[in-house]
């Protein structure tokens, strides 16, 4: 959302960020969830072995794991965020992790990484990589408590499978016009 320009148009009072891994409400933390070091050290073995730039972002920076690549370069053109520095070897309070990759890493980086992973093609330039314990849906409902609002009352827009767990744990959910999985767009109550 930085560096979109939408945060011009609109002041949120909270976000749910890194795929449910960091809740903010009026610049207080309500929830953070961080990847266990030892996890992010199997993450960051398997992208030195086959040479994946992943991004690391935790509750305060976002870095690389090495110089930029075509991929990144594609992301970066689409969401105009600013450009993270290399920090090749910090593993420590990781709330999520992109991977940039071309679709056929998929089965490597699946066969390779963990099981405790999420793997999410988010697009053909890149991959979210989420720790099993966070969710979109979660965060949600801890912030709608948090909140004291009725989950009923509430309305979720999102576009890729990593959404379906938020679309489930709302009264009203939107697909976005972009969706290309038949999946996220049959769970959600409106279709574009």
């Amino acid at each position: 959302v930085r560096g979109t320009g939408l945060l011009n148009l609109i002041t949120p009072n909270g976000m749910i960020t890194n795929n449910g891994g960091l809740t903010f409400f009026d610049d207080r933390v309500i929830d953070k969830n961080t990847f266990p070091e030892e996890l992010v050290k199997k993450v960051l073995d398997v992208a030195n072995k086959h040479q994946v730039v992943m991004q690391f972002a935790s509750l305060k920076d976002r870095f690389f794991t090495m110089e930029a690549n075509e991929y990144v370069r594609q992301y970066f053109s689409v969401y105009c965020e600013a450009w993270p520095s290399v920090l090749k070897d910090n593993v420590s309070s990781v709330t999520e992790i992109l991977a940039f990759v071309p679709e056929e890493y998929d089965q490597i980086l699946t066969n390779e990484l963990p099981q405790e992973l999420r793997y999410y093609r988010y697009e053909t330039y890149g991959v979210n990589i989420s720790y099993f314990t966070n969710k979109k849906g979660d965060a949600v409902i801890k912030l709608l408590n948090y909140l004291n609002i009725d989950s009923k009352k509430a309305i979720a827009f999102g576009d890729s499978q990593d959404d379906i767990s938020m679309f489930e744990s709302v009264g009203c959910s939107v697909a976005m016009c972009n969706i290309k999985d038949d999946l996220v767009k049959e769970k959600a109550t409106i279709r574009s």
